[in-house]
Protein backbone atom coordinates (compact mmCIF):
# COMPACT_ATOMS: atom_id res chain seq x y z
CA UNK A 1 0.00 0.00 0.00
CA UNK A 2 1.39 3.44 -1.09
CA UNK A 3 1.57 6.04 2.25
CA UNK A 4 -0.58 8.12 2.51
CA UNK A 5 2.06 11.24 2.36
CA UNK A 6 2.70 10.73 -1.91
CA UNK A 7 -1.22 11.28 -2.68
CA UNK A 8 -0.08 15.14 -1.16
CA UNK A 9 2.29 15.73 -3.54
CA UNK A 10 0.43 17.74 -5.93
CA UNK A 11 3.40 18.88 -8.24
CA UNK A 12 4.04 15.18 -8.84
CA UNK A 13 4.30 14.18 -12.71
CA UNK A 14 5.58 10.65 -12.47
CA UNK A 15 4.17 7.82 -10.33
CA UNK A 16 6.39 4.54 -10.58
CA UNK A 17 4.47 1.68 -9.52
CA UNK A 18 6.71 -1.14 -11.67
CA UNK A 19 7.54 -4.34 -10.62
CA UNK A 20 6.37 -3.87 -7.19
CA UNK A 21 3.19 -5.97 -4.88
CA UNK A 22 1.13 -3.36 -5.20
CA UNK A 23 -2.65 -4.59 -5.19
CA UNK A 24 -4.31 -1.66 -4.80
CA UNK A 25 -4.16 2.64 -6.15
CA UNK A 26 -6.25 4.00 -3.44
CA UNK A 27 -8.59 6.63 -4.62
CA UNK A 28 -6.49 9.50 -3.28
CA UNK A 29 -4.85 9.17 -6.63
CA UNK A 30 -7.56 11.51 -8.05
CA UNK A 31 -5.89 14.67 -6.02
CA UNK A 32 -2.43 14.06 -8.23
CA UNK A 33 -3.92 16.63 -10.58
CA UNK A 34 -0.43 17.37 -12.50
CA UNK A 35 0.48 13.69 -12.97
CA UNK A 36 1.45 12.89 -16.33
CA UNK A 37 2.50 9.14 -15.85
CA UNK A 38 1.48 6.65 -14.08
CA UNK A 39 3.34 3.07 -14.82
CA UNK A 40 2.17 0.17 -12.86
CA UNK A 41 3.85 -2.13 -15.32
CA UNK A 42 4.32 -5.90 -13.87
CA UNK A 43 2.42 -4.44 -10.34
CA UNK A 44 0.13 -6.74 -8.71
CA UNK A 45 -3.15 -4.19 -9.91
CA UNK A 46 -6.39 -5.92 -11.38
CA UNK A 47 -8.78 -2.58 -11.22
CA UNK A 48 -7.43 0.93 -11.58
CA UNK A 49 -9.93 3.28 -9.02
CA UNK A 50 -12.53 5.71 -10.19
CA UNK A 51 -10.75 8.70 -9.53
CA UNK A 52 -8.38 7.89 -12.09
CA UNK A 53 -10.39 9.66 -15.11
CA UNK A 54 -10.12 12.76 -12.50
CA UNK A 55 -6.42 13.33 -13.74
CA UNK A 56 -6.94 15.28 -16.69
CA UNK A 57 -2.86 16.00 -17.56
CA UNK A 58 -2.25 11.69 -17.32
CA UNK A 59 -0.67 11.70 -20.58
CA UNK A 60 1.07 7.66 -20.17
CA UNK A 61 -1.06 4.98 -18.32
CA UNK A 62 0.54 1.45 -18.11
CA UNK A 63 -0.67 -1.21 -16.14
CA UNK A 64 -0.14 -4.89 -16.21
CA UNK A 65 0.43 -8.21 -14.70
CA UNK A 66 3.00 -11.02 -16.04
CA UNK A 67 2.66 -14.30 -14.60
CA UNK A 68 6.07 -15.23 -14.81
CA UNK A 69 8.69 -15.64 -17.61
CA UNK A 70 6.26 -13.72 -20.69
CA UNK A 71 6.54 -16.54 -23.53
CA UNK A 72 4.56 -16.94 -26.40
CA UNK A 73 2.17 -19.24 -25.10
CA UNK A 74 1.25 -16.89 -22.15
CA UNK A 75 0.33 -13.95 -24.03
CA UNK A 76 -3.32 -14.88 -22.97
CA UNK A 77 -2.20 -14.64 -19.62
CA UNK A 78 -1.17 -11.47 -19.46
CA UNK A 79 -3.15 -9.54 -16.78
CA UNK A 80 -4.84 -6.41 -17.88
CA UNK A 81 -6.38 -3.65 -15.61
CA UNK A 82 -10.22 -2.94 -15.15
CA UNK A 83 -10.47 0.60 -16.13
CA UNK A 84 -13.43 2.78 -14.45
CA UNK A 85 -16.55 4.30 -16.53
CA UNK A 86 -15.10 7.83 -17.88
CA UNK A 87 -11.98 6.95 -19.49
CA UNK A 88 -13.18 9.03 -22.27
CA UNK A 89 -12.50 12.48 -20.04
CA UNK A 90 -8.38 11.42 -20.37
CA UNK A 91 -8.15 13.05 -23.84
CA UNK A 92 -4.72 13.84 -23.34
CA UNK A 93 -3.57 10.27 -23.51
CA UNK A 94 -0.43 9.42 -25.50
CA UNK A 95 -0.22 6.07 -24.17
CA UNK A 96 -2.46 3.08 -22.87
CA UNK A 97 -0.92 -0.12 -22.60
CA UNK A 98 -3.05 -3.67 -21.46
CA UNK A 99 -6.47 -2.09 -20.52
CA UNK A 100 -8.89 -5.44 -19.97
CA UNK A 101 -11.50 -4.91 -22.88
CA UNK A 102 -15.22 -4.26 -22.09
CA UNK A 103 -17.81 -3.18 -23.72
CA UNK A 104 -18.34 0.20 -21.55
CA UNK A 105 -14.34 0.30 -22.61
CA UNK A 106 -14.50 0.17 -25.75
CA UNK A 107 -17.75 2.22 -26.76
CA UNK A 108 -15.68 4.81 -24.47
CA UNK A 109 -11.97 4.18 -26.00
CA UNK A 110 -12.53 5.73 -29.19
CA UNK A 111 -12.56 9.18 -27.65
CA UNK A 112 -8.46 9.18 -26.99
CA UNK A 113 -7.85 10.16 -30.55
CA UNK A 114 -4.55 11.47 -29.43
CA UNK A 115 -3.23 7.75 -28.39
CA UNK A 116 0.30 6.73 -30.06
CA UNK A 117 0.39 3.31 -28.07
CA UNK A 118 -2.38 1.55 -27.10
CA UNK A 119 -3.07 -2.46 -26.16
CA UNK A 120 -5.89 -4.06 -25.00
CA UNK A 121 -6.40 -7.88 -24.08
CA UNK A 122 -8.80 -10.36 -23.44
CA UNK A 123 -10.63 -9.35 -26.45
CA UNK A 124 -13.38 -11.60 -27.15
CA UNK A 125 -15.09 -12.05 -31.10
CA UNK A 126 -18.04 -9.90 -30.26
CA UNK A 127 -16.20 -7.03 -29.37
CA UNK A 128 -14.23 -7.43 -32.60
CA UNK A 129 -16.31 -4.36 -34.65
CA UNK A 130 -16.42 -2.08 -31.44
CA UNK A 131 -12.51 -2.45 -31.10
CA UNK A 132 -12.06 -2.07 -35.22
CA UNK A 133 -14.41 0.80 -34.55
CA UNK A 134 -12.47 2.35 -31.86
CA UNK A 135 -9.08 2.29 -33.27
CA UNK A 136 -10.33 3.85 -36.99
CA UNK A 137 -10.04 7.05 -34.59
CA UNK A 138 -6.49 6.74 -33.51
CA UNK A 139 -4.58 8.23 -36.19
CA UNK A 140 -1.65 9.06 -34.21
CA UNK A 141 -1.27 5.03 -33.40
CA UNK A 142 2.37 4.30 -34.14
CA UNK A 143 2.19 0.67 -31.46
CA UNK A 144 -1.01 -1.21 -31.30
CA UNK A 145 -1.10 -4.75 -29.28
CA UNK A 146 -4.33 -6.66 -29.63
CA UNK A 147 -4.89 -10.30 -27.33
CA UNK A 148 -7.89 -12.34 -27.78
CA UNK A 149 -9.45 -13.87 -24.45
CA UNK A 150 -8.01 -17.24 -25.57
CA UNK A 151 -6.18 -18.92 -28.41
CA UNK A 152 -9.64 -20.26 -29.99
CA UNK A 153 -10.93 -16.77 -29.47
CA UNK A 154 -11.63 -15.63 -33.34
CA UNK A 155 -11.08 -12.09 -33.70
CA UNK A 156 -13.09 -10.69 -36.73
CA UNK A 157 -11.37 -8.06 -37.97
CA UNK A 158 -12.13 -7.29 -42.02
CA UNK A 159 -13.56 -3.89 -41.03
CA UNK A 160 -10.30 -3.27 -39.21
CA UNK A 161 -8.73 0.13 -40.78
CA UNK A 162 -5.13 0.66 -39.37
CA UNK A 163 -3.91 3.90 -39.21
CA UNK A 164 -0.97 4.82 -41.42
CA UNK A 165 1.83 5.96 -39.06
CA UNK A 166 1.87 2.40 -37.07
CA UNK A 167 5.44 1.20 -36.93
CA UNK A 168 4.49 -2.03 -34.62
CA UNK A 169 1.51 -4.15 -34.68
CA UNK A 170 1.30 -7.28 -32.55
CA UNK A 171 -2.26 -9.41 -32.45
CA UNK A 172 -2.62 -12.68 -30.81
CA UNK A 173 -5.47 -14.46 -31.96
CA UNK A 174 -7.38 -16.20 -34.30
CA UNK A 175 -7.87 -14.42 -37.46
CA UNK A 176 -10.83 -15.23 -39.71
CA UNK A 177 -10.45 -17.76 -42.49
CA UNK A 178 -12.18 -16.50 -45.26
CA UNK A 179 -11.51 -12.79 -44.43
CA UNK A 180 -7.49 -12.87 -43.97
CA UNK A 181 -6.36 -12.64 -47.15
CA UNK A 182 -8.45 -9.25 -47.49
CA UNK A 183 -7.39 -8.39 -44.22
CA UNK A 184 -3.39 -9.18 -44.63
CA UNK A 185 -3.26 -7.65 -48.17
CA UNK A 186 -5.40 -4.26 -46.92
CA UNK A 187 -2.00 -3.62 -44.93
CA UNK A 188 -0.37 -2.50 -48.04
CA UNK A 189 -0.21 1.12 -46.86
CA UNK A 190 1.13 0.73 -43.61
CA UNK A 191 4.92 2.14 -45.16
CA UNK A 192 5.98 2.85 -41.81
CA UNK A 193 5.45 -0.36 -40.45
CA UNK A 194 8.41 -2.30 -39.11
CA UNK A 195 7.73 -5.00 -36.21
CA UNK A 196 5.01 -7.30 -36.71
CA UNK A 197 3.66 -10.47 -34.41
CA UNK A 198 0.75 -12.96 -35.35
CA UNK A 199 0.17 -15.51 -32.51
CA UNK A 200 -2.13 -18.10 -33.14
CA UNK A 201 -3.39 -16.63 -36.56
CA UNK A 202 -4.04 -20.06 -38.83
CA UNK A 203 -2.14 -18.56 -41.71
CA UNK A 204 -1.20 -20.91 -44.38
CA UNK A 205 0.50 -20.83 -47.45
CA UNK A 206 -1.70 -18.91 -49.49
CA UNK A 207 -2.49 -16.57 -46.65
CA UNK A 208 1.22 -15.93 -45.96
CA UNK A 209 1.99 -14.55 -49.21
CA UNK A 210 -0.23 -11.92 -48.52
CA UNK A 211 2.30 -10.42 -45.89
CA UNK A 212 4.78 -9.69 -48.80
CA UNK A 213 2.97 -6.29 -49.33
CA UNK A 214 5.23 -5.34 -46.05
CA UNK A 215 7.82 -4.01 -47.52
CA UNK A 216 9.48 -2.17 -44.91
CA UNK A 217 9.17 -4.95 -42.19
CA UNK A 218 12.08 -4.98 -40.24
CA UNK A 219 11.01 -7.90 -37.44
CA UNK A 220 8.65 -10.31 -38.65
CA UNK A 221 7.53 -13.13 -35.67
CA UNK A 222 4.98 -16.13 -36.51
CA UNK A 223 4.00 -17.55 -32.83
CA UNK A 224 2.24 -21.08 -33.52
CA UNK A 225 0.30 -18.46 -35.93
CA UNK A 226 1.81 -20.63 -39.26
CA UNK A 227 -0.29 -23.41 -40.01
CA UNK A 228 1.40 -24.68 -43.14
CA UNK A 229 3.50 -27.32 -44.49
CA UNK A 230 5.40 -25.02 -46.47
CA UNK A 231 7.21 -21.48 -46.49
CA UNK A 232 8.23 -19.86 -49.66
CA UNK A 233 9.92 -17.04 -49.37
CA UNK A 234 9.62 -15.24 -53.21
CA UNK A 235 12.51 -12.86 -54.88
CA UNK A 236 11.84 -9.42 -53.87
CA UNK A 237 10.04 -10.43 -50.72
CA UNK A 238 11.13 -8.40 -47.31
CA UNK A 239 13.73 -6.60 -48.96
CA UNK A 240 14.40 -4.50 -45.32
CA UNK A 241 13.34 -8.30 -42.64
CA UNK A 242 16.45 -8.30 -40.24
CA UNK A 243 14.94 -10.66 -38.02
CA UNK A 244 12.58 -13.65 -38.79
CA UNK A 245 11.11 -15.63 -35.88
CA UNK A 246 8.88 -19.06 -36.59
CA UNK A 247 7.79 -20.65 -33.17
CA UNK A 248 5.39 -23.46 -32.81
CA UNK A 249 4.90 -24.18 -36.65
CA UNK A 250 3.93 -28.36 -35.76
CA UNK A 251 3.21 -28.54 -39.78
CA UNK A 252 5.80 -27.37 -40.87
CA UNK A 253 8.52 -29.54 -43.11
CA UNK A 254 9.95 -27.33 -45.61
CA UNK A 255 11.32 -23.90 -46.54
CA UNK A 256 12.18 -22.32 -49.80
CA UNK A 257 14.29 -19.09 -50.30
CA UNK A 258 14.64 -17.94 -53.39
CA UNK A 259 17.39 -15.98 -54.65
CA UNK A 260 16.96 -11.87 -53.78
CA UNK A 261 14.37 -12.49 -50.90
CA UNK A 262 15.50 -11.33 -47.45
CA UNK A 263 18.77 -9.50 -48.80
CA UNK A 264 18.76 -8.14 -45.15
CA UNK A 265 18.10 -11.12 -42.95
CA UNK A 266 20.79 -11.16 -40.11
CA UNK A 267 19.05 -13.60 -38.02
CA UNK A 268 16.55 -16.40 -38.48
CA UNK A 269 14.93 -18.58 -36.10
CA UNK A 270 12.85 -21.78 -36.31
CA UNK A 271 11.83 -22.55 -32.94
CA UNK A 272 9.42 -25.87 -32.25
CA UNK A 273 9.16 -26.65 -35.14
CA UNK A 274 9.45 -30.59 -35.02
CA UNK A 275 8.62 -31.59 -38.70
CA UNK A 276 11.20 -29.36 -40.06
CA UNK A 277 13.81 -32.16 -41.45
CA UNK A 278 15.82 -29.80 -43.52
CA UNK A 279 17.55 -26.57 -43.66
CA UNK A 280 15.69 -24.07 -45.83
CA UNK A 281 16.26 -24.47 -49.79
CA UNK A 282 18.25 -21.37 -50.62
CA UNK A 283 19.67 -20.62 -47.29
CA UNK A 284 22.64 -19.73 -49.09
CA UNK A 285 21.53 -16.88 -51.11
CA UNK A 286 21.22 -15.10 -46.94
CA UNK A 287 24.33 -13.37 -47.64
CA UNK A 288 23.62 -11.05 -44.86
CA UNK A 289 22.59 -13.72 -41.83
CA UNK A 290 24.30 -13.87 -39.28
CA UNK A 291 22.85 -15.61 -37.13
CA UNK A 292 20.62 -19.13 -37.44
CA UNK A 293 19.11 -21.02 -34.46
CA UNK A 294 17.63 -24.13 -34.18
CA UNK A 295 15.73 -25.39 -31.61
CA UNK A 296 13.30 -28.28 -30.63
CA UNK A 297 13.51 -29.60 -34.87
CA UNK A 298 13.39 -32.98 -35.77
CA UNK A 299 16.35 -35.31 -34.68
CA UNK A 300 16.77 -36.16 -37.89
CA UNK A 301 17.68 -32.40 -39.05
CA UNK A 302 20.02 -32.44 -36.02
CA UNK A 303 21.60 -35.29 -36.82
CA UNK A 304 22.37 -33.76 -40.43
CA UNK A 305 23.87 -31.19 -39.03
CA UNK A 306 25.88 -33.21 -36.77
CA UNK A 307 27.11 -35.24 -39.74
CA UNK A 308 27.88 -32.17 -41.24
CA UNK A 309 29.80 -30.68 -38.87
CA UNK A 310 31.65 -33.47 -38.07
CA UNK A 311 32.87 -33.98 -41.93
CA UNK A 312 33.76 -30.28 -42.26
CA UNK A 313 36.29 -31.31 -38.99
CA UNK A 314 38.10 -33.95 -40.46
CA UNK A 315 38.10 -32.26 -44.00
CA UNK A 316 40.09 -29.22 -42.03
CA UNK A 317 42.23 -31.96 -40.37
CA UNK A 318 43.20 -33.24 -43.62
Amino acid sequence: MLPNEVFSLFNLHYLGLRDTDIEILPEAVGRLQNLEVLDASNANLTYLPNRVVELKKLRYLYAYTVPGALEALQIFKVGGVKVPNGIQHLAGLHALEFVKATPEFLREVRALTELRTFTVCNVRSEQSADLSYAITKMSHLVHLGIAAAAENEVLRFEWLYLPPALSWLGLAGQLEKASMPQLLSSWSHLSSLTCLTLGFSNIDEETFSCLCVLHGLRSLGLMKAFEGKRLDFYAGSFPKLRFLHIWGATKLNQVGIEKGAMQNIVMLLFMYCPELKFLPDGIEHLRALEKLLLEDTSEELIEKLRQQRDSDKCNDED
